[in-house]
């Protein structure tokens, strides 16, 4: 069944920041979470949280940042502990980039999906396909390639009204469509890989 309420853990925001020993360009994956109560929600991300760019990565896939992938919504406690199975101690909350810690996974989301957030309202546009700045993270464990064997993505949503969010609590689902779910949306775009 799908859910008509998310519980959202945490919201965590990052700025660039020059990551491993091979890393050229700073990236902002080594997200923190937020202590105050509440943000502000722009139609490019939540405050505080910088993107370093957004279009394609090194490799031509396109990265957070932009209206499309303003925010990045991770199912932590669902995948984590596999995460954690499968690349071991380095992995912790915060450590693949997510905006927000949510109770959702990625086959109860379906692209076109609306959420209201506090006075925000997104929308769902797809699945995050990890990209190699994760494996640079990782000091070249595969990381980006195990999350996506595993289809264990997360999701990217964009702003459709900006407004004030509280950074836990609870996310209503306000329209639901019947577009591709997130899981079927990554094996589409990665093929049997998934």
């Amino acid at each position: 069944m799908r859910p008509q309420i998310i519980t959202l853990h945490e919201t965590r925001v990052g700025r660039p920041e020059r990551i491993g020993r091979y890393e050229r360009n700073p990236s902002s994956i080594n997200r923190h979470r937020v202590d105050d109560a509440q943000l502000f929600l722009t139609p490019l991300g939540l405050a505080g949280d910088t993107v370093t760019h957004s279009g394609p990565d090194s490799s031509g896939k396109p990265v957070h940042g932009g209206y499309d992938r303003a925010v990045y919504a991770f199912p932590w406690e669902l995948h984590g502990p596999v995460l954690k199975k499968l690349v071991g101690p380095l992995v912790f909350r915060g450590r693949v980039g997510e905006n927000l810690r949510v109770d959702v996974d990625e086959n109860l989301v379906h692209v076109g999906d609306v959420w209201e957030w506090g006075e925000a309202l997104l929308q769902v546009t797809g699945p995050r396909v990890p990209g190699p700045t994760l494996a640079t993270y990782f000091d070249g464990i595969p990381v980006d390639r195990i999350m996506t064997e595993h289809g264990m993505c997360g999701w990217f949503l964009r702003v459709l009204r900006p407004g004030l969010v509280n950074v836990m609590g609870k996310i209503k689902v306000v329209e639901l469509h019947d577009g591709p779910t997130i899981a079927e949306e990554l094996r589409r775009i990665v093929g049997t890989r998934v």
